[in-house]
């Protein structure tokens, strides 16, 4: 549709209507804008709050990305086993060396604990290296390209045939070994000594493995001037010395010489005796407890900057969280559990100060490393319960597979398990659970002893590996005392804040709801306002087709009058 003009009035080519003069000396479309303007103040103030509301988003956001930084951590520290995954920490073992002599122990051999490895000390010597036999040729050729083959027959390597002829060049003998490489381990080369002597060379792929060429062709042998290395398997073995006794392997990473131990062998020093000690990896825990307080003392940035006020009494503009429930809920939790007791340790380390672990001016975490080394070093068993969930079992039949995150009053008191009958296996078919002075009747799930729902205990699950037990016999039993340390607490916090169902998540859900409804009702007042803008502007069109229609009349009447005039 082209633009139209009637009088001072247009219409534009999407159809709507253009104000574009004055009547009486009012600009009518800067009076049109002037009203929509002022229908659009409450769209104005609706923006304002969304972006107050996106603001806080963002901020609650980050306050997720900083929690779940600092429940990562206490996660390593809270025994994960019984937890939610994770590294437990304090199940890492870490061996220490010490050497006769200069040598350093680590350029001898890496020891390398699991989890599962018992602690204790031991000897150990490394005689020799696990070595790959190797043959050279004993005579030469003139190039590779030589046929030193006289009469056709059988090269044997560990019991492979490998046929030759008379035809077959050195480098197609050396092609024909490593075709059977795949089954034989062993690979051949053509070896060039100077531009005139050539070698072949055999190497085993393999440590410990002598290379075997009986069965070959006598003449073969001769032809290639091969002969056996004279290695045994034992002699290309490692052969170490573990507490005094001599034993052989036949490669350099030794799994098998104590359980769930790993060394690594690199050189050998019969004159160097290593004095080993595996124990539990205080370092590895030192390490978490480090980044536990870096994650703690972010949080505690944040709160801070969302709790500022201004000299004058005012709010910063970046504290957009400043009076939130959520946030004060959550950093309270935290902080109160930072600066609590471990609950249900009877003795010994139950609280951060103990360990060296200080709140300064600005309730931030700091660590004197002198108190904490000790106390990793001396009191191990003790900084685990001030840290992590325990669950002693008296009888070493039973475990704790599961439990709740709250333990509220539960933690420090007796839980006794009784298994009254199983299967035939072994495994659990009927118990009840002891607490508080109260029997409950135990739920069984293949075998998994579970505390009935609505129990204190709804949660907690126990497994049982014992013998067997008849119905209406001697049952098994067993006493379990849970304990719960600082970070097993924040932890279990931490979890149920940062679910779905969560705080925070709350927080976020119900402001972006907050925004979709807002954005609804913007939307709603944009159409009402170019509902409005249609209706002035055909008033006001109205308006100039009536004065055009006067001002005709007008000059009609004043050019009639001047005629009557004589003007």
């Amino acid at each position: 549709m082209e633009t139209t003009t009637f009088g001072a009035i247009q219409t534009t080519p999407t159809g709507g209507v253009s104000l574009s003069s004055k009547v009486f000396g009012v600009d009518l479309d800067a009076l049109v804008n002037s009203l929509v303007d002022a229908k659009k103040i409450p769209i104005t103030q609706k923006n304002v709050v969304i972006d107050s509301n996106t603001a806080k988003i963002t901020a609650y956001q980050t306050l997720q990305t900083l929690s779940t930084a600092l429940n990562k951590t206490v996660t390593n520290l809270r025994t994960p086993s019984v937890a939610l995954g994770g590294d437990d920490l304090f199940a890492r073992k870490a061996a220490f060396a010490q050497s006769s002599t200069s040598a350093s122990p680590t350029g001898i051999t890496s020891i390398v604990p699991s989890k599962t490895a018992e602690t204790g000390s031991f000897t150990l010597k490394v005689n020799r290296l696990a070595t790959k036999d190797a043959i050279n040729s004993s005579g030469t050729f003139a190039s590779n390209t030589a046929t030193p083959i006289t009469t056709n027959g059988n090269f044997s390597l560990n019991g492979t045939n490998i046929p030759v002829t008379t035809g077959m060049s050195l480098d197609a003998i050396k092609n024909a070994i490593n075709a059977q490489t795949a089954t034989t381990k062993v690979t051949a080369s053509v070896i060039k000594v100077n531009d005139t002597t050539y070698k072949l060379g055999l190497q085993s792929t393999v440590t410990g493995d002598a290379i075997d060429v009986t069965g070959s062709d006598a003449q073969v042998l001769t032809d290639l001037s091969i002969a056996g290395s004279g290695a045994t398997d034992t002699s290309l073995s490692a052969e170490l010395v573990y507490n005094g006794v001599t034993v052989t392997r036949p490669n350099n990473k030794v799994t098998d010489l104590r359980d769930n131990v790993t060394f690594d062998l690199f050189t050998a020093d019969p004159a160097t005796t290593l004095s080993v000690d595996i124990r539990d990896d205080s370092e590895a825990v030192k390490g978490g407890i480090i980044e536990f307080v870096k994650a703690y003392n972010a949080v505690v940035d944040f709160v801070k900057t969302q709790n500022t006020i201004n000299s004058d009494g005012t709010i910063p503009k970046d504290a957009v969280l400043f009076g939130s429930s959520a946030l004060r809920t959550l950093y309270s939790q935290v902080q109160n559990a930072v600066s609590g007791t471990a609950t249900g340790v009877a003795s010994g380390i139950n609280n951060f100060r103990d360990a060296g672990i200080t709140l300064d001016a600005n309730n931030k975490l700091v660590i004197n490393n002198a108190i904490l080394d000790t106390a990793l070093l001396e009191k191990g068993a003790e900084i685990k319960n001030l840290f992590s969930f325990q669950a002693k079992s008296s009888n070493s039949n039973f475990n704790v597979l599961s439990r709740p995150n709250i333990l509220n009053n539960i933690a420090g008191n007796d839980i006794v398990v009784n298994v009254l009958g199983t299967s035939g296996t072994g495994a659990a078919t009927s118990a009840n659970i002891v607490y508080g002075g109260n029997t409950y009747t135990a739920t069984i799930q293949n075998g998994i002893i579970r505390a009935p729902e609505g129990s204190p205990l709804e949660g907690f699950a126990f497994g049982y590996l014992g013998p067997v037990v008849n119905e209406g016999g001697a049952p098994q039993t067993t006493t379990i005392k849970p304990t719960q340390g600082l970070a097993d607490k924040i932890g279990a916090f931490l979890e149920t804040s940062l679910g779905t169902e969560g705080l925070l998540n709350r927080a976020v859900t119900d402001l972006q709801d907050k925004n979709t409804r807002i954005n609804k009702d913007i939307d709603l007042l944009n159409r009402q306002i170019d509902l409005y803008r249609e209706r002035l502007a055909a008033q006001f069109v109205t308006v100039q087709r009536n004065v055009s229609i006067l001002e005709s009349i007008k000059s009609s009447l004043d050019a009639t009058f001047n005629n009557n005039n004589g003007n």
